[in-house]
C-alpha cells in the first residue's frame, strides 16, 4: 500500500507541474506569435571571424531555431516527467527535480517586455516554492519511509 503524500510535498508537486506548463503554454504562444520573417533578416547575413569571411545561410539559421525549439520541448518534457515521478516518494528523483528546475534560477533572464518579466517572476517564485516544499521536514519525512517501505518489500519478496 502506498503512502499518502504530504501536503507540502503535494503544493511542490502542483507548484512545479504549473511550471512546466506555464513554460510548454509560453513555447507554443511564441511560436504562433513568431515573426520569421524578421528572425531570418536579423540572423542571416555575413561576418568575419578569425580574418575569414563566413556567412549565415537561412538554412542554418532555421536549423538553429528548430533545434532550440527541440530542445525547449525536450527539457519541458523531462521536467514535467520527473516531477510526476515525485509523488511516489524517489529520492533521487527528488534530487534530479532539483536540478531541473534549479537551473530555471540562474540567469540570463528576459526582460524585453513587462510581461516577459511577469512570465519570469511567477516561474521563479513557483520554482522557489516547489523546490522548498519538497525539501522540508514533512517531505524529508516522506522519502525516507517510502525509502524503507520499498526495502522491506524487495526484502519480502526475497524471502
Amino acid at each position: 500500500m502506498a503512502r499518502p503524500v504530504p501536503r507540502l510535498l503535494r503544493f511542490a508537486f502542483w507548484a512545479l507541474l504549473s511550471v512546466s506548463v506555464l513554460q510548454a503554454a509560453s513555447l507554443v504562444w511564441g511560436l504562433v506569435v513568431f515573426d520569421f520573417d524578421a528572425y531570418l533578416a536579423e540572423t542571416v547575413h555575413p561576418f568575419e571571424r578569425d580574418g575569414r569571411e563566413l556567412q549565415v545561410t537561412p538554412e542554418l539559421a532555421v536549423a538553429t531555431f528548430i533545434i532550440g525549439f527541440a530542445w525547449s520541448l525536450i527539457v519541458i518534457g523531462l521536467r514535467a516527467s520527473f516531477t510526476l515521478a515525485l509523488r511516489q516518494g524517489i529520492n533521487w528523483v527528488r534530487i534530479v527535480v532539483t536540478v531541473l528546475f534549479g537551473v530555471l534560477l540562474l540567469p540570463p533572464y528576459d526582460v524585453s517586455s513587462i510581461d516577459q518579466v511577469a512570465f519570469n517572476v511567477i516561474v521563479m517564485v513557483l520554482t522557489v516554492a516547489g523546490l522548498a516544499l519538497s525539501w522540508l521536514p514533512p517531505s524529508n519525512a516522506f522519502f525516507r519511509d517510502t525509502k524503507r517501505d520499498r526495502i522491506a518489500h524487495k526484502a519480502k519478496q526475497l524471502n
